[in-house]
């Protein structure tokens, strides 16, 4: 059985929250995450001339680089969704901590894999980019669910267990 999970949504709406809740349900979930591999490629350089992490959890730093990280993902994507889709052969639960483009979106429901937006009231786009994809995502049908981050974060695991409930019933 193959348990593709991928988030989307705006930064800061708490994927990674909603991520390790369905780690919690499912221990055989791994993370995965094309960012990932945009961040690896860039840190060297952003260590080098900034002395700041691609990797970094600081907001400010975040801010400084981010222009960086979206200009180089989308200069090199091809190459990025391409080492992206080895990454993810022959692994049967994952869970992708960001989808935001509609090739990378395509692919993994193509794959079998469903697509759920993490909205958190509050919070918009971090850049323009990411309002746009997300956009193209729902025009194709390519969001299957949506859970609500309210900051309430038992209502938050509640939302994510009933959502667990709802992919292992339809996989059944």
């Amino acid at each position: 059985m193959l348990v593709w999970i991928g988030l989307t949504g705006f930064a800061r709406t708490g994927k990674d929250t909603v991520a390790s809740m369905l780690q919690e349900l499912e221990p055989r979930f791994e993370r995965v995450s094309m960012g990932n591999l945009i961040k690896a490629s860039a840190d060297p350089v952003l260590r080098e001339y900034l002395g700041i992490s691609a990797f970094t959890e600081d907001a400010v730093e975040k801010e400084i680089i981010r222009n960086f990280l979206v200009w180089h993902g989308y200069h090199r994507y091809d190459h990025f969704l391409d080492a992206f889709k080895q990454t993810c052969h022959g692994r049967p639960y994952l869970i992708n901590t960001r989808i935001f483009d509609i090739r990378e979106a395509e692919w993994w429901v193509e794959q079998g894999g469903v697509i759920v937006e993490v909205v958190r009231p509050g919070i918009a786009a971090a850049e323009p980019r990411e309002e746009e994809n997300l956009a193209r995502l729902k025009a194709h049908g390519l969001v299957h669910a949506t859970l609500v981050n309210d900051s309430d974060i038992e209502a938050l695991r509640s939302r994510v267990r009933a959502l667990w409930y709802a992919l292992i019933y339809a996989c059944s």
